[in-house]
Formats: C-alpha cells, sequence, structure tokens
C-alpha cells in the first residue's frame, strides 16, 4: 500500500475535448482528470477509463500527493478520495467516475425546449447501421451486479422474499451503503419484482431457476448488443462493466440516445412489431391514423405497426405461475405473430421481459430490436404521468391519447405513478 502524502493535491473533474491527456497537473497544485480522453469515436474507451483508475489510485505520486475533491461530491463520493490517498483500487474506486461519466455519457434532455441534444465522441445512434440497439434500467442493473459479485446473498434474498405477502415487508426501504450501491440484495431483488415485473414461482428451485434464466438473458443482451448511453442510469452500470472488464475483458458498445425524430425515420419503411401493456391503446392510435399527425410541424414517416399485449406481473399481479413462464408464453406469443407475417423490426416496452425478449427474438427471427423503456409508448403517441408532456409544444394535443394500467394492482405506487 503506498504511503499517504503531506502535500496536498486536488482533483477536478472535467471534460476538455481538445485535450488527450487522461489526468493533467495544472501547476497550481490541481490534477485535471479528463473525461475527453475516454470518450471516442468509437464510443466510450473502457481499456483507457480503467487503466487510467489504477493509475491514479495506484500512484499517489501521479497527482502530486494527496488528494482531495472540490466540487461539491457528497460523502459518499469522498469516499472514493480515501481510496486513492490509500492508494489502492477496489469496487468502491469506481464511485466517483460514475457520478462523472452520468454527466457526459450519451445525451443530454434540454428540459426548456422538450427534446434531446447529442452529445459528442459517442457513436450516433443513426449510424449503428446492425444489430440490436437496448436501453437497460437501473432497478434491473442493480440485481445483475448481485448476481455478478454477490449471488449467494442475492438467492438467500430470494429465499427471504418467497415467505413474505404483505405490503409492508415488500414496500420496505433498503439499507444500501450509498445512494449508487446495490449492496442490499433483498431490497434490490424486491424492487425487481414491486417495479420491474420479476415474480417468483411458488416452487423455490423453479423461482431460482427463472431468476437465473433471467441474469443470464439479461447479461447476453448487455455484452452482445449496442446499448442506449443514458446518463440517468449509467452510474448503476459501471460496477458491472468494472466487473466484466476485471474477469473477461468484456466491454459495452454505446450509442447516443435517440430523439423522437430519428427514432421515426429509423422505421420508415419497415414493418414494426411493438409488444406493450399498452398494447390496445398503439393499436387504436394506428386504427385511428392519429398516429401520423401526433406534430405540428413533423410529418411522420410511413411505417406499419402492430401491437401486442405484454405481460403485467409487476408485485403483485400474478399473470402465471412464475417470470419463466410468463416469458415462455411471451416468447410463444410473438412466435405466432412472425409465423403469420414477416416483421423488420422488433420494439419492446415491458418492464425486466425487455432486453431478454428483444435479444430472443432477434436470434430467433433474424430482425433487429429496439429497447428505449416506457418513453416508447409516448413516441407511438400514448401518454401517462410520466410523459404527460412529451414535446407538448410541438404536439397535436388531440392525437394524443392516454393510456389506462389502472386495473393492475399497485401501479400507482411505481415511481410516484409515472405509469397511471
Amino acid at each position: 500500500m503506498a504511503e499517504k502524502s503531506t502535500s496536498q493535491q486536488e482533483v477536478q473533474v472535467v471534460f476538455l475535448p481538445d485535450e488527450a491527456s487522461d489526468y493533467v497537473p495544472s501547476g497550481k497544485g490541481v490534477t485535471l482528470l479528463n473525461l475527453a480522453a475516454f470518450l471516442g469515436q468509437d464510443g466510450v474507451d473502457w481499456r483507457r477509463i480503467h487503466s487510467t483508475v489504477d493509475a491514479l489510485a495506484g500512484s499517489p505520486e501521479a497527482t502530486g500527493g494527496k488528494t482531495v475533491f472540490n466540487r461539491g461530491f457528497s460523502e459518499v463520493e469522498r469516499g472514493f478520495v480515501e481510496q486513492l490517498k490509500q492508494g489502492r483500487v477496489s469496487l468502491e474506486t469506481c464511485e466517483q467516475l460514475k457520478i462523472a461519466m452520468a454527466q457526459y455519457v450519451g445525451a443530454t434532455k434540454d428540459h426548456e425546449r422538450k427534446d434531446w441534444l447529442a452529445t459528442p465522441h459517442i457513436t450516433p445512434f443513426r449510424k449503428v447501421r446492425d444489430g440490436n440497439v437496448l436501453r437497460y434500467g437501473n432497478v434491473e442493473l442493480r440485481v445483475i451486479e448481485n448476481y455478478l459479485i454477490r449471488r449467494d446473498e442475492l438467492f438467500s434474498a430470494l429465499e427471504k422474499i418467497a415467505g413474505q405477502t404483505d405490503e409492508a415487508s415488500m414496500y420496505k426501504e433498503a439499507a444500501f451503503s450509498s445512494h449508487l450501491s446495490a449492496d442490499d440484495p433483498n431490497w434490490c431483488l424486491r424492487r425487481l419484482m414491486t417495479n420491474a415485473g420479476f415474480y417468483l414461482s411458488e416452487d423455490i428451485e423453479q423461482a431460482k431457476k427463472d431468476l437465473a434464466e433471467w441474469c443470464e438473458r439479461y447479461l447476453e443482451a448487455l455484452v452482445s448488443d449496442t446499448l442506449v448511453a443514458n446518463p440517468v442510469h449509467f452510474p448503476f452500470c459501471f460496477s458491472i462493466q468494472h466487473h466484466l472488464w476485471t474477469q473477461d475483458g468484456q466491454t459495452f458498445d454505446y450509442c447516443t440516445y435517440p430523439g423522437p425524430f430519428e427514432f421515426y425515420e429509423w422505421l420508415a419503411g419497415q414493418n414494426v412489431l411493438f409488444v406493450s401493456p399498452l398494447a390496445r391503446f398503439v393499436n387504436e392510435q394506428v386504427q385511428s391514423g392519429n398516429l401520423w399527425r401526433l406534430y405540428k410541424d413533423y410529418e411522420m414517416p410511413e411505417f406499419a405497426l402492430k401491437a401486442i399485449e405484454a405481460p403485467v406481473s409487476t408485485w403483485p399481479n400474478r399473470p402465471g405461475g412464475g417470470w419463466g413462464e410468463s416469458f415462455e408464453a411471451l416468447c410463444k406469443s410473438i412466435d405466432a405473430e412472425f409465423e403469420a407475417q414477416p416483421f423488420d423490426i422488433f420494439v419492446a416496452s415491458c418492464g425486466c421481459y425487455g432486453l431478454p425478449v428483444s435479444r430472443y427474438v432477434s436470434q430467433k427471427h433474424g430482425c433487429r430490436a429496439f429497447y428505449l423503456g416506457n418513453m416508447t409508448n409516448a413516441l407511438f403517441g400514448v401518454k401517462q404521468n410520466s410523459t404527460a408532456n412529451f414535446m407538448a409544444d410541438r404536439a397535436n394535443a388531440d392525437m394524443w391519447i392516454r393510456g389506462d394500467l389502472s386495473k393492475f394492482a399497485n401501479i400507482s405506487r411505481i415511481d410516484g405513478g409515472r405509469y397511471v
């Protein structure tokens, strides 16, 4: 372990596109950790990120000795500084980069104009010519992190949760060590159940098999497909990326978050199958023709769209005997649609089924898959609380409709009622 220095060196996280160095001693007692050096035309340079973190953590002299941050980070992030001062690297040393990369990777939403602004140095969405484009979720990522790093604790948590049927137990607060941590596997798994739709078979061994299958399918999608870089969710992926890089040298491919009109142009001339709990509302938009009249100043390109129902299995809803059974049923319903007619693009908005089913469809039916989560319903003209003001200044208000999932228990409890 490196010795602590009595000198003080301040580290600031900066974004300097014209500077190639990872970190730059400024000559004023400040080292600039330059995020621009980690971003290239092909996406995020994960190898460079990890070598830089290891260098800073293992060599205090690289930053002139004692290291502090002054960017107003919380006490949780300051734990990263302590790791640097002690000259050791661990998962906790990624906390600072989680925060920093979340600020700069992917795309930034312009809340004034209700639009998206592309960030340079990440592969633009429109240039992803082949394969699937998927967006991960922070609820799912926390369980994936546990599956990779503390698997025994995750399955022990499953056994405990299997005996819980009351709301107080299912919605009990987390006991994390930090707000970006996943070190409360019980809460992470409960959150996957209450918010994203994973549910347990009454057979405990089958429930474990279902969870393992879900994790493996989700991981396969993460490492095989192009991921939409989302600043909100990115911090929850860094520990997963760190683990996969350390174990197998695996890295992720990212593209920018697509704007609405980029998405529509991507669908132009295609035959599209969409899976969503709001399928009947989307089909209503197609049948009425309102879908192609959503905007005042944009002419929607022509494409064929059919929507089919996705299961709603957020706790306590149980459409079948467990997640594995519902996933198999969903796959069969999709297979039947492809047998009836070919589709060029598969799109989904269906919680924790999303990445696994997108990967399944692309592999079995040879089409491209796109998963952006719940936002996709709004892109097809169906609004909920979370998207009530979506593109409001450019929308033909009369052409949009409200979705309704109120028949499902506890939907209003998910993230303050965002899906109502």
